[in-house]
């Protein structure tokens, strides 16, 4: 960003833009690395100046939120604590739907039905938003129930309720286990034979 831009330019793109003075934060990026409570300050005391509305402050609350959230989360995933994940996760959601707004009633009822289960310990939504998918983060044991009432329940609650879409809805429920994710590896091979292993 030049001094010459428009910061009202940068809104209109989603990036939103911190008016603080010079050599402080100026993007929103860079207020996240000041954690939680300091970000939330900063932007408080620029929605109290006028300078955010409350749509854009929603949204910006949102994202310094969730940076530490994904940093929060990444600890209790490594320490294996599944009811802290699935806290985050249930965060993350209601972020997602009330700040950013990118959630849609339908994803909203999926979460709403798999919290209500007994051993789901987090739901939200996934993508892009605007419609997509549910993960939800069960103990295993318990999987097979919660895929079965999520099943047996979205099509009824989906079809009275506001702003769902006004056709038949149906839930399609995968379980699964998570796996190792992405990684580094090192290809020995040259790239041809390594794309025939692939099909063999």
């Amino acid at each position: 960003m030049t001094e010459n831009d428009d910061p009202s330019d940068l809104l209109t793109q989603g990036i939103y833009f911190l008016l603080l003075p010079p050599g402080k934060v100026r993007f929103l990026r860079d207020a996240s690395d000041l954690g939680d409570a300091e970000a939330m300050r900063m932007l408080d005391a620029l929605r109290a100046a006028g300078e955010v509305n409350a749509e854009d402050y929603d949204r910006a609350q949102h994202g310094l939120l969730e940076n530490g959230r994904t940093l929060a989360a990444a600890r209790a995933l490594i320490a294996r604590d599944w009811p802290k994940v699935g806290a985050l996760m249930n965060a993350t959601h209601d972020s997602l739907s009330k700040l950013y707004a990118v959630s849609c009633p339908e994803l909203d009822v999926m979460v709403e039905i798999a919290r209500e289960q007994p051993g789901c310990l987090g739901a939200r939504m996934m993508g892009g938003g605007f419609g997509g998918c549910v993960i939800v983060l069960c103990e295993p044991a318990r999987a097979a129930a919660v895929r079965a009432k999520l099943e047996e329940q979205y099509p009824r609650r989906t079809k009275d309720r506001p702003g769902c879409a006004p056709w038949d809805l149906r839930a399609t429920v995968f379980a699964t286990t998570p796996g190792a994710g992405a990684g580094l590896t090192t290809v020995t091979t040259q790239p041809a034979e390594a794309i025939k292993e692939l099909w063999e």
